[in-house]
């Protein structure tokens, strides 16, 4: 097994309370939910983005968020990933893939200015900006992001490739929505690394 592909921490926490979306059920019908942490100069990242695709497209997790690696304009981050988690929902996996991986292929210094990245976000495919607007209206998206972000934080996980994993409500037993065990996750990751 390719340590260079684990490097990232599993986080077991019983706190990240997440509903699931309708896009999200529909689409996978898994019960694993993963949230990735990366930066995007990540010398690892780019061969976990390909597993962890691999695994969404086979129906394996929920869905994978990147976190755009902080900077000195955190509120521009936050409103980003806010509004590629309101894509995601109102138009599915595949656009949610395609923008993340846009995202993570831009400059960092081009990340922190809004109006390159909102172009990015409503440009190609077209997104209809007033359902996205009205999707963040809800105020889901950014409890969400708010909740994941605090975790990211109290964790230091901060500019580290890391995956936190929503698990079962006995998060002391290491168990994780619909697996035996988390070895059974990490075959799964090799499986699909291969």
């Amino acid at each position: 097994m390719n340590s260079a592909i684990f490097f990232f921490f599993l986080v077991i926490s019983s706190n990240l309370d997440i509903e699931y979306k309708s896009w999200q059920i529909q689409e996978t019908g898994a019960n694993v939910t993963i949230h990735a942490l990366m930066d995007v100069d990540c010398p690892y990242c780019s061969r976990q983005r390909v597993v962890l695709n691999k695994l969404a497209m086979n129906k394996e997790v929920n869905w994978v968020l990147w976190f755009i690696p902080s900077s000195d304009k955190e509120e521009n981050t936050h409103k980003l990933m806010a509004n590629l988690y309101c894509i995601g929902e109102l138009y599915g996996t595949e656009h949610y893939f395609k923008l993340s991986e846009k995202l993570l292929s831009t400059p960092n210094h081009l990340l922190e200015n809004s109006n390159y990245t909102h172009t990015l976000l409503f440009s190609s495919p077209p997104i209809e900006r007033l359902e996205v607007e009205a999707c963040l209206s809800k105020k889901h998206a950014d409890k969400y992001f708010k909740r994941a972000q605090h975790l990211v934080e109290t964790f230091k996980l901060k500019g580290t490739p890391g995956l936190l994993i929503q698990p079962s409500n006995d998060a002391s037993s290491f168990m994780l929505q619909g697996y035996t065990n988390y070895k059974t996750l990490l075959e799964k990751i090799k499986k699909a690394s291969n």
